[in-house]
């Protein structure tokens, strides 16, 4: 049987406890966007999020009731929705207006995501990362080009002894750091700070089992879907 012939019930409807395994499943097998909607069916038939009262509802066939997650396990689901947003509208080639600003700290495995963004999803002829500020407000910019500015929708490549050349900017920005690297007045609105969870420092088991996921085959098509 083929995943597209699977018919897979409704929320609430499951008779099976949610299997993980059965999940990848779905998503390994699946030859087209059409399949992989399959896993999403399946996924939204054990869980759906909750706007009010904020949470995530599981459904658990083997009690035949609602079970939930609250606030503070899954986090603020606006900023976890304006985020995904975000990076959906970069992938899908439109500029962001607003950058995302990162300081955790050291050793808090802060560029496992762009780094797996830059390998897998979009690649390097996309994504560019540097470490050098003065590469974004520096004089001489030309590594930026088909990359980014952070607000105009025209940006001024400037290049050693070369004319300065405009290029339409569809360009956007994360900034992760461990310094104060922005200067932000008061009624910014360009910014979004995003808060960064301490409870994963230093450990490395976890971050081990997040780089293997993301070198799963398939793992970077499936975050670009």
């Amino acid at each position: 049987m083929t995943t597209q012939a699977q018919v897979i019930p409704k929320f609430g409807e499951q008779t099976k406890a949610f299997s993980i395994d059965e999940l990848k499943r779905l998503i390994i097998t699946a030859k087209s966007m059409s399949d992989l909607n399959q896993a999403k069916r399946y996924l939204c038939s054990y869980f759906i999020p909750c706007a009010d009262p904020h949470r995530v509802f599981w459904w658990d066939p083997d009690s035949k009731s609602l079970k939930y997650v609250i606030d503070k396990n899954i986090g603020d689901w606006n900023l976890t929705e304006y985020i995904i947003k975000w990076l959906a509208g970069v992938s899908a080639g439109r500029k962001m207006y607003f950058i995302l600003y990162l300081k955790p700290g050291q050793d808090w495995g802060k560029g496992i995501i762009t780094d797996f963004i830059q390998r897998s999803v979009l690649g390097t002829q996309l994504v560019y990362k540097t470490s050098d500020p003065q590469t974004i407000l520096g004089s001489f910019n030309g590594q930026l080009q088909g990359k980014d500015k952070v607000t105009s929708d025209i940006m001024e490549i400037h290049e050693k002894y070369k004319t300065p050349t405009h290029y339409k900017n569809f360009m956007s920005t994360i900034v992760l750091t461990n310094e104060n690297a922005l200067r932000v007045e008061n009624d910014d609105r360009r910014t979004v700070f995003l808060d960064v969870s301490l409870s994963r420092k230093g450990d490395l088991n976890y971050f081990k089992k997040l780089g293997d996921a993301m070198k799963y085959p398939g793992a970077g098509e499936v975050f670009y879907a």
